[in-house]
């Protein structure tokens, strides 16, 4: 009997939510210290989460997590031998890195557009593979990271014969994940050809050096209504602040940040609306927390409130 898709997907819940308790704790315990690393925290997130699956998956583990055990499913090989340790890390790797790719904190330059592609790829590549494979290949249910290692989830309610893969996945099912990553490389190819890469980077970096550097501010993300065809034709700009202080003390700072705004980058006065989004917490991969605050107005509003200060 091969375990289906609920029967794994409850399993792997409960191991984040296992992974997430001492995460949480670790947060609260060290709060300040968590929110000055930002994104630098998933690092311990995902140091956690290697060795949680990478041990407890391979041999050394019994190819069971604490989700696994519950639900009665062990992870061997295909001949039904227990994974290597340095296999079962491996297998973890591919599923947890895509994860906690998602949202990465990219510095605006003439490169990012690329690296953003690059990491956008890596991520959909991932995320694709676990969702793709359980749904299309119903045989096994084997996805991605069973692919890199040679690996099967089993029931332990059942022999491994019966386990057993009935035959080798049909070439079809490979060929249309293929065919989807390489779809997704043609968009953003031609979006990069289509977006005038130098001009919109450096409106977007002026914007970005201008709010980070209030002390204020750990990091700024800009998101732009710029258009692809027309880098003149200027619409909403957005942007994230990831803030060292308490959300409500850095919107007092907004009036602030604009004003210096139109200094550094005076294109912002042909944006129809500027809007902050101001987030503070700690992000340790498998646990996150946020206190948030927004401001969302015209550029006409700002100007009234810029000039009456």
């Amino acid at each position: 009997m091969r375990p289906g898709y609920s029967r794994r997907f409850f399993a792997l819940l409960i191991d984040v939510i296992v992974l997430s308790v001492p995460l949480f704790c670790l947060g609260f315990a060290f709060y300040d210290f968590f929110v000055s690393l930002g994104d630098y925290g998933r690092l311990f997130g995902v140091a956690l989460g290697l060795l949680y699956f990478g041990i407890l998956n391979s041999a050394v583990g019994g190819g069971q997590t604490f989700g696994k055990r519950l639900l009665g499913l062990r992870v061997v090989r295909l001949d039904g031998e227990a994974l290597s340790p340095g296999a079962s890390f491996l297998r973890a790797a591919i599923l947890i890195v895509p994860f906690q790719l998602n949202g990465l904190e990219i510095p605006v330059n003439d490169s990012s557009p690329i690296l953003l592609l690059a990491i956008s790829l890596i991520l959909f590549a991932g995320l694709l593979g676990v969702v793709y494979y359980y749904i299309f290949n119903r045989d096994n249910r084997r996805v991605l990271h069973d692919f890199a290692v040679g690996s099967i989830v089993i029931a332990c309610d059942a022999g491994y014969e019966e386990n057993r893969p009935l035959r080798k996945e049909s070439w079809h099912i490979h060929a249309g994940y293929a065919m989807l990553i390489l779809f997704v490389v043609a968009v953003g190819v031609n979006n990069l050809t289509r977006v005038p890469v130098q001009s919109l980077t450096k409106r977007l970096g002026a914007v970005q050096a201008s709010v980070m550097s209030f002390d204020e501010v750990r990091y700024a993300s800009v998101y732009s209504g710029i258009s692809t065809e027309d880098s003149n034709a200027v619409g909403d700009i957005s942007i994230a602040l990831q803030s060292n202080v308490p959300p409500a003390e850095l919107k007092e700072k907004l009036p602030a940040i604009y004003a210096r705004l139109v200094g550094d980058a005076p294109f912002i006065l042909q944006t129809r609306r500027l809007s902050f989004t101001i987030v503070r917490g700690f992000d340790l991969g498998f646990a996150r927390i946020t206190e948030t605050d927004q401001a969302r107005k015209t550029i006409g509003e700002w100007e009234l409130e810029r000039r009456r200060k």
